[in-house]
Formats: C-alpha cells, sequence, structure tokens
C-alpha cells in the first residue's frame, strides 16, 4: 500500500534559515496538486498557496470528495506557526517542534 507517485518535482532554494518553493508538483493517479510558499525553520512558522485537482475514478471513493472539488480544483493556503496554528491538528501534535499538548 502506498501513494503511486506518477511525478514529484521541486523547484526551491533554502537559505538563512528559510526553505522556498517555488514551484512544488505531485501528481498521483488520482490527485494533482501544486504548491508555492516557504518554511522559516528559525521561527516555526509556514506560509504556503496549493491547489488540488481530484481526478479519482473510484465511485466510493469520489462520493468523500465534496461534490463542488469533484468538478474544478480546489485552493488552499496553510499559515501559521508550530505552536499557534498546525500543532492544532490532532496528527501533528506530539511531532517534531509542537510542544507537548499534556501540562
Amino acid at each position: 500500500m502506498g501513494l503511486p507517485f506518477a511525478r514529484l518535482s521541486a523547484r526551491w532554494q533554502a537559505k538563512n534559515g528559510i526553505l522556498t518553493v517555488q514551484d512544488g508538483l505531485l501528481v498521483t493517479s488520482s490527485v494533482r496538486a501544486s504548491g508555492v510558499g516557504r518554511v522559516d525553520l528559525e521561527r516555526k512558522g509556514i506560509d504556503v498557496l496549493t491547489r488540488i485537482d481530484f481526478r479519482e475514478q473510484d465511485a466510493k471513493l469520489k462520493a468523500l470528495i465534496p461534490v463542488k472539488y469533484q468538478s474544478q480544483p480546489a485552493y488552499g493556503r496553510f499559515q501559521g506557526g508550530w505552536k499557534n496554528g498546525l500543532c492544532g491538528y490532532p496528527r501533528l501534535q506530539n511531532s517534531s517542534g509542537c510542544p507537548s499538548s499534556t501540562p
């Protein structure tokens, strides 16, 4: 099991503790995603713009995708810091850089 990548590419630069992605692309059999943005490793923050195009053919899996995004791409922005943004998501809690949620 896994994610069958058809294509994965990125044009990026790391300088002064900031990782900048000018052109990121992920293509699988059911998803095409692209993104641009930066990750500030020193300040532990992220600012990324994304575009995701779902191309799922399996009817059961396609039913899980909101109807609006079955025919058009989804656009989004991830912005915040490890402490006040991304660590609020349960899957990212207790990962490196996130403070413990127990006192």
